[in-house]
């Protein structure tokens, strides 16, 4: 009986989701038209521990004419609203071509698809969950999508087209510590906006906002050479096991690190 009330539960659930997605889809479309001027919308997904924190960081402090919050949220719930936004939620790569189909205000979408070394997020902990690694290849310390879901959902977004007014920009942890001149010519040529500072300056000079990992303004922002030590933290000691279980249980992890460019092959793993 009580399956059975959870079940209904869910499906209302699920019901209303989808109504308050088609009411935000009309809304966007009859404020459409009235618009003035092109908008456009910033989102960042991908693989969490992949430095979406600090990307959010950066583009909120340095992009002008941008409105955001200050916490993890969809990109789906701004489609409908006037302006430029910007938001960052890992999850949203499972939910791009809804926010395709959610999209009739017309916006441009950049997408920014977030990927790190497999090893350095397996062995990352989350500051709410200090005590335990926070994802593996089946599920996060919450219950959350794994790698392996998450690596499924990446290999969907490559088959679809998702027109001209969405791009993807899939870009690593890398990428964001250490080739942030790249980013801010991939950034303005998309959003042909005004930056208040360069991203190398973001925390002299931009605005001051600072989302934190757990989910509010922390007050700091996180300072280029204190995240590059955060590279490659996998290959100290206290991890070797984490890496030596962690890839004998799930082997498609090899895979994903080759795909991904970290390895060209599994003889770093012989040689732990």
């Amino acid at each position: 009986m009580m399956n059975g009330k959870k079940k209904n539960i869910k499906s209302l659930l699920r019901s209303l989701r989808q109504l308050r997605d088609q009411a935000y889809a009309c809304y966007g479309k009859v404020t459409r038209l009235f618009q003035t001027g092109d908008e456009f919308q910033v989102i960042i997904c991908g693989f969490p521990r992949s430095g979406s924190s600090l990307l959010y960081n950066i583009l909120t402090a340095s992009i002008d004419d941008v409105s955001f919050v200050k916490k993890e949220s969809s990109g789906k719930f701004y489609l409908h609203k006037k302006g430029n936004w910007l938001s960052k939620l890992p999850n949203d790569v499972f939910l791009l071509s809804d926010i395709k189909k959610l999209n009739l205000r017309g916006k441009k979408i950049l997408v920014f698809l977030l990927s790190r070394d497999i090893r350095d997020i397996i062995t990352s902990v989350h500051q709410l969950y200090p005590d335990s690694y926070y994802i593996d290849f089946d599920q996060r310390i919450h219950g959350g999508p794994g790698l392996g879901q998450i690596y499924k959902a990446f290999e969907q977004v490559k088959s679809i087209d998702y027109g001209d007014e969405i791009k993807i920009v899939p870009i690593s942890y890398e990428d964001i510590i250490f080739n942030l001149t790249d980013l801010q010519q991939e950034v303005s040529s998309f959003i042909k906006c005004e930056l208040l500072c360069s991203f190398d300056d973001y925390r002299e000079k931009g605005r001051g906002l600072v989302y934190g990992s757990s989910g509010s303004s922390t007050g700091k922002y996180e300072a280029g050479p204190l995240v590059a030590t955060r590279h490659q933290k996998w290959r100290e000691d206290v991890h070797k096991e984490r890496i030596l279980t962690e890839f004998r249980r799930s082997p498609e992890l090899f895979k994903m690190l080759v795909e991904f460019g970290y390895e060209a092959d599994n003889s770093w793993y012989d040689k732990m």
